[in-house]
């Protein structure tokens, strides 16, 4: 915990000045310093995903970084002289419940950070993600080697720019900072009356589930609910804000990318026209050549478009990978029709069901409560809430992509709920209440009542070592390796045949030899490297004779 609190300083210390360059550049007058920093966070995302398109991001890149950011400090100086008071005036002001609901926060998500990683997905692209752009960048093709690193999110990269990776004790715990800061922002915004944003805390422990493991879900998690907060304000100075904290979250996923929705009266009186248009098309051309490096499909995970490479995925093994998709999404097989799909969906078993069944119940009842159907802002936010159903419904319709907006409707009726019980200490009862219940997460829990995925069972609990030294960054830190060939390519296989897709920490290049004859059964083919002699080359799918 101790580990993480310094390293979140570090962090807190390299993106302010990048915050308030953005700022600058951007025009935008706000002080706000939680604001500032994920300004610091977004730009470089932005810049560390440049730079992995050619290079490594190791000890020089960062020492780079750092270089510039004193430079900035002393170029802006008087700016975060301004912030820095402004934040002390703003924490002067905070009542004594707020105080102590900010210091519990930061120590239990920083415990919370200093765990095993809970989620699976972390053993299978995170870590690798980050570890590749960390010694390799993001090389051509790296999606034949694995389809899942096809993802490579700008959220894995930022990581892999800031994790300290050359001490040898790599820190993937951003995820705990941006939470701590969103929830810092949420409290002192305004006064708990006033905005339903304050209520954030009571849904913590959707956000503490991510805290531990580098998941790009949190990020969104954390930056919807804002964007919508800062939309909805109407001011010249929150929209632009909103304009950046939505590209920074669309980004790192484009799941949200719906939310666009939002902008397009001001685009229409051509407003910010010019504003979203640089901002937007600066990130979407970036997105685009990450995808084509990686995997050959400019708008992965969309496979329209293909460009005409050698290191494009085949079709092959991306309908191979799609079909268990639908299996496991909307629990019918890939040739079902739409209408099948969706009620399969709705009518999984198990907490899968259950979920989908409270996320259509939640939008279905929304438009009665008078906040939406009052407001102009908030019915526009209903109607981009309702695009990105729709698109998600027949695309990928999982659980964790509706989670941003699940947590701003709960906000939504929370705030309703207080606004009719008018009583004060409603609110410290529900906030207070809400922490305790994500702070539970920290303890060793048994999942196996609510869910029947053998990775999700139990989570490992808290040890005394992890008040002063984080836990590997693997649950799988003992795991051995295997070193195979399979033709032009050696590569690390786990000794241990854990999980499909699952590699763990592994040496690079890695990926599990059962993987490997799945895709060449289903597919015939196989990854190889485009050139003999190097990885910086990237890969390539090679068809076998069968």
């Amino acid at each position: 915990m101790l580990l993480i609190l310094a390293y979140w300083l570090f962090l807190l210390l390299i993106t302010m000045p990048y915050g308030v360059l953005l700022q600058k550049l951007c025009g935008i007058k706000s002080a706000n310093i939680c604001l500032i920093i994920v300004f610091g966070l977004f730009f470089l995302c932005f810049g560390f995903t440049t730079v992995s398109l050619f290079t490594a991001l190791n000890f020089y890149a960062l020492a780079i970084v750092i270089l510039i950011a004193i430079s900035l400090y002393y170029i802006y100086r008087e700016d975060i002289k301004v912030i820095i008071k402004n934040c002390t005036l703003t924490v002067n002001t905070l009542k004594p419940f707020q105080k102590y609901l900010l210091l519990f926060f930061m120590f239990a998500a920083a415990l919370k950070s200093a765990q095993v990683p809970f989620v699976i997905d972390n053993e299978s692209y995170y870590i690798q993600t980050i570890k590749w752009a960390n010694e390799y960048g993001l090389v051509k093709g790296l999606a034949n080697l694995h389809i899942f690193l096809a993802q490579a999110s700008p959220w894995h990269i930022l990581h892999a720019g800031l994790n300290l990776n050359f001490t040898g004790l790599p820190f993937n715990d951003i995820n705990g900072f941006i939470f701590l800061v969103t929830v810092t922002y949420a409290i002192t915004q305004q006064e708990a009356l006033k905005s339903w944003l304050s209520f954030l805390p009571l849904f913590s422990v959707f956000y503490f589930l991510f805290l531990d493991a580098p998941s790009p879900d949190l990020p969104l998690l954390c930056l919807l609910p804002v964007v919508l907060w800062l939309y909805i304000q109407n001011k010249e100075d929150n929209y632009k804000a909103a304009v950046l904290l939505f590209a920074f979250a669309a980004f790192i996923k484009v799941t949200v990318a719906p939310f666009a929705l939002l902008f397009l009266p001001q685009l229409i009186r051509k407003k910010q026209f010019v504003f979203f248009s640089v901002v937007g098309m600066s990130v979407f051309i970036l997105w685009i050549i990450k995808n084509i490096i990686v995997s050959g499909y400019p708008l992965y995970p969309l496979t329209i478009l293909p460009v005409d490479t050698d290191w494009k995925v085949p079709s092959e093994i991306l309908n191979t990978i799609n079909t268990t998709a639908d299996k496991n999404v909307y629990g019918t097989a890939a040739s079902t029709g739409i209408g099948e799909k969706l009620v399969g969906w709705l009518t999984l078993p198990g907490l899968k069901g259950l979920l989908n069944k409270a996320t259509v119940l939640l939008l279905v009842i929304m438009p009665f409560f008078k906040t939406i159907r009052l407001y102009p802002t908030y019915r526009l936010a209903y109607g981009a809430i309702l695009a990105q159903f729709v698109i998600l419904l027949l695309i990928s319709p999982q659980f964790r992509f509706f989670l941003p907006v699940v947590v701003f409707l709960l906000l939504i009726i929370a705030h309703q709920l207080y606004k009719a019980i008018k009583k004060p200490l409603f609110y410290k009862v529900a906030v207070s209440g809400g922490a305790l219940a994500a702070a539970l997460l920290i303890t060793n829990i048994n999942y196996g009542g609510v869910t029947n995925n053998r990775f999700h069972q139990a989570s490992v609990g808290f040890q005394f070592s992890q008040l002063y030294m984080p836990k590997p960054i693997t649950r799988y830190s003992d795991m051995q390796y295997d070193k195979l060939k399979s033709g032009n390519m050696e590569y690390y296989s786990p000794s241990q045949n854990f999980f499909l897709y699952g590699t763990a920490n592994g040496p690079l290049p890695c990926v599990n030899s059962a993987q490997l004859r799945y895709f060449e059964r289903k597919t015939g083919y196989i990854p190889q490297l485009r050139d003999d002699n190097t990885l910086e080359e990237g890969f390539k799918s090679v068809k076998t004779l069968r």
